[in-house]
């Protein structure tokens, strides 16, 4: 036995110190592909704009597929090396990344996502037939875990290779809100200028379009030739342009670049192509040495033909010089010449490199039960995709207002500007011989002008001699001092305020957008998470009911779905009501009906977690003057089978509690019908409100009546804010649901309390507005209404309650919202 170890010691070395061999090949390969992008990604993110904006940063970062770590390294790099406001690029180029991240976990392909399973176990099966931790290799504990290890990181590594594979459509808009973000921070900060504008709009339109450009190329789409080659010239062209302002030494870098770009084309597509990089780097790098890389690229391509590739190349960099020479002499030996020995060095090296195509799949590669994995995957893409799209179009709708509010935060207010104007006015008038004249005689009239002055600094922000009559100009000598004063104290002012609201509203922004994030993950985790055991007991139950079935999955959990391949039914001793109602009694939901499809002569069997309630509402708003109402009422569902019943009751009084009420309303409303969690939601609208007017005397509060119904289980969550009490009428019996919060917007930390009730058919829920409790805080009134109002439609309802408020001799705002629920009908959308 030690002699037949002896001989099988030496091939298993041999095979072993291959193998790593060859590990250290691809690791030592993928390295320098990474360098190679890195100095790509460093010598664009040198490139400046028009407008001094820096859009092909964020669009490489969004445009590449892979190697997204040597793309960032060199962004960072090159932002460093300016030193131009290095933290801002970097954290959004980061930003980017992580975004794309992100939505590789929300979004994607459901294909690959069915694939990598199976990559991974081919990849964990030992190679070449070997038996791991046997005694004859002597493997030992110490193999078994060096092969686990393995193992982990090849799973690893093949969820790596699917990341950064979202669509262009995302990919384009990321980069667009990404230069979006830096162009908002630049305009606050250079104090609104149209220069600052028309840089946002410049690199909020390049950045997208260079991604649509440069992704067919960094894709590997080979579906279309002509699309691949303008895509791999505009990279090229982008390239050696930003590479003009890099240099070593008095060398440029562009340069260099222009003549190896077109040597790699011709060596590896053709010199037709090469001619054609050829003129594209040369016009990038400077229009009259476009004939030198051309001739390169055709003194290259002819002598390759002859399979000499190494003189192929120094032919063409003598070419390349000759025609340097001929167009500027002198200049050829000290810039041309060395750039040019550079670059057939460079070309040398590279040529070497394996040609990096995209891989096809592999051959053999089996996925077990793909209908079922393919179909699970499908639902999640196409919901994670409904759901990014309704959250781009709250966050749209909600920038305006952002933007609004904004503008009006900015401006000083009217006490402000008047201390101002006084204190200027004393600084100059204290010593002035004139000043009996005008703050005693004539005070009326400098009263008058001041206002002025006031009411310009507010409309406009500057004040002018224009705004001075004549006969106050001759008296004071010193008029155009004390505008100077105005002026330079209103815009210190005001960049005190930018400056003071700016870092707080990031940071609620930051935070508000990480927790979207997060609950959209962690709801995901759940709702495309398969059961196992459930499934093994749907399995005996189907087998007892004489239903056969080649597999049964089940995925979800408040959304479940069932699905069943290779049915057939015809030996089933059920019907299809009994087979709903007990697969929907072991799931703990209710079900739909039996769904069959047939596909590939595979007939499939589908259920899904359904509707239990239905609502009917009402409501009805009524002011306390006729006038603009305070309290905003909303109701409204999503596309999650949750249904929303929200009153917001805006302090104070007229137009200014109807903005702070509409606001809620409209905020509350876009972010749960993009599916984003209500206490998530009020978190941000909290933090809105405080940021909206955090030094203003007026009162920028609201109450929250929000309630939250589960239409497939019928929970309801009762989230009240300084609200009054809701009332849920069962049966003759008035359930009165109350809570001592305060409203939102007066306390940094959420003050909201949230009470469960679980609901069923024939309910009445009411929500009413502290308007309609003022003469009875005790709610008598309301109860006794409520206690007999037994089938009263919704909204007659309403309209007595609210009758009954207005009744009274002063009264607030009053709205009122019935609720009467209902019993689903089978089908989707009868809830609403």
């Amino acid at each position: 036995m030690q002699e037949k170890a002896k001989e099988k010691r030496p091939g298993l070395t041999a095979r072993l110190r291959a193998r790593n061999v060859s590990v250290s090949r691809r690791r030592l390969l993928w390295l320098t592909r990474e360098l190679l992008w890195g100095g790509a990604a460093y010598l664009i993110g040198l490139g400046t704009m028009l407008f001094d904006t820096k859009p092909l940063g964020v669009a490489l970062i969004c445009a590449g597929r892979g190697h997204l770590i040597g793309i960032l390294a060199g962004l960072v790099i090159s932002e460093l090396a300016l030193m131009q406001d290095p933290v801002l690029m970097i954290c959004t180029y980061a930003a980017a990344a992580l975004i794309r991240a992100v939505s590789y976990l929300l979004l994607d392909s459901p294909n690959a996502r069915a694939a990598t399973p199976a990559r991974a176990r081919r990849q964990d099966m030992p190679a070449g037939g070997e038996t791991a931790g046997g005694p004859e290799e002597g493997a030992g504990r110490l193999t078994a875990l060096r092969q686990s290890i393995g193992r982990a990181a090849r799973r690893l590594r093949a969820d790596l290779r699917g990341m950064f594979s979202e669509s262009v459509c995302l990919r384009m808009a990321t980069s667009a809100v990404s230069m979006l973000v830096v162009s908002l921070y630049r305009i606050i900060g250079g104090g609104f200028r149209y220069y600052d504008l028309f840089a946002a709009v410049f690199s909020v339109l390049v950045a997208p379009a260079a991604v649509l450009v440069w992704s067919v190329w960094t894709d590997g789409r080979q579906d279309s030739p002509v699309l691949r080659a303008i895509s791999g010239g505009a990279l090229m062209y982008a390239l050696v342009w930003s590479a003009n302002s890099a240099a070593i030494g008095q060398i440029p870098v562009s340069a260099i670049l222009a003549l190896l770009i077109p040597l790699l084309v011709a060596d590896r597509h053709g010199t037709g192509l090469g001619c054609a990089a050829g003129v594209l780097c040369g016009v990038a790098y400077n229009p009259l040495q476009a004939p030198a890389f051309l001739l390169a690229a055709l003194v290259y391509g002819g002598i390759r033909r002859k399979g000499q590739s190494r003189a192929g190349a120094a032919a063409a960099c003598l070419a390349a010089w000759v025609w340097s020479f001929y167009a500027q002499g002198g200049t050829a030996f000290s810039v041309a010449l060395p750039a040019y020995l550079i670059a057939g060095t460079a070309f040398a090296l590279l040529s070497r490199l394996p040609d990096e195509r995209p891989a096809g799949p592999s051959a053999g590669e089996a996925v077990p039960d793909p209908e079922t994995a393919l179909r699970c995957e499908r639902s999640r893409h196409e919901d994670a995709n409904d759901r990014f799209r309704d959250i781009s179009e709250a966050f749209s709708t909600l920038s305006e207002m952002f933007y609004n509010l904004s503008d009006r935060l900015r401006r000083p207010g009217a006490l402000d500007l008047r201390r101002i104007c006084d204190s200027s006015f004393d600084a100059v008038c204290t010593d002035c011989p004139n000043k009996t004249v005008c703050w005693g005689l004539e005070y009326s009239d400098t009263l008058n002008v001041m206002s002025g002055l006031i009411a310009r600094l507010h409309t406009k922000g500057r004040v002018s001699g224009e705004q001075i009559p004549e006969h106050l100009r001759q008296r004071c000598h010193a008029m155009d001092e004390i505008l100077e004063r105005i002026n330079a104290e209103c815009a210190r002012f005001t960049g005190e305020l930018l400056r003071n609201n700016r870092t707080e509203i990031f940071a609620m922004d930051y935070e508000a957008a990480a927790n979207i994030i997060n609950d959209a993950l962690e709801e995901d985790a759940g709702e495309y998470r398969f059961d196992p055991e459930l499934e093994a007991r749907l399995c005996e139950y189907l087998r007892d009911a004489g239903i056969v079935a080649q597999s049964v999955s089940v995925y979800g959990m408040r959304r479940r779905q069932l699905i069943a391949r290779g049915v057939n039914i015809d030996r089933s001793t059920v019907t299809m009501e009994t087979l709903r109602s007990d697969l929907g009694e072991m799931c703990g939901l209710e079900l739909s009906m039996p769904a069959f499809e047939v596909e590939n002569n595979v007939t499939s069997m589908l259920l899904q977690a359904r509707r239990k309630l239905s609502v009917v509402g009402a409501q009805k708003n009524l002011s306390a003057d006729g006038g603009v109402s305070g309290d905003s009422v909303n109701l409204f569902s999503n596309k999650k089978d949750f249904f929303y019943a929200l009153i917001s009751d805006g302090m104070g009084a007229g137009r200014e509690a109807a903005l702070t009420s509409g606001l809620c309303s409209t905020f509350l409303e876009k972010m749960l019908r993009a599916g984003n969690r209500a206490n998530t939601s009020l978190r941000m609208l909290n933090n809105l409100i405080l940021s909206r007017c955090p030094s203003s005397a007026g009162e920028c509060s609201s109450t929250i009546d929000l309630i939250e119904l589960d239409l497939i289980t019928g929970s309801a969550s009762f989230i009240k804010g300084g609200a009054a009490p809701s009332f849920v009428v069962r049966g003759g019996t008035v359930h009165r649901l109350q809570a001592g919060t305060a409203p939102i917007g007066i306390i940094r930390r959420l003050d909201t309390q949230t009470t469960r009730f679980d609901l069923r058919a024939g309910d009445t829920v009411v929500m009413v507005s502290d308007g309609i409790l003022q003469d009875d805080p005790e709610c008598r009134w309301l109860t006794g209404l409520l206690g007999s109002c037994g089938d009263v439609p919704p909204e007659e309802l309403v309209r007595r309650i609210c009758r009954h408020a207005a009744q009274a001799p002063r009264h607030d705002d009053c709205s009122a919202v019935a609720l009467r629920i209902q019993a689903a009908e089978e089908g989707p959308g009868a809830a609403d």
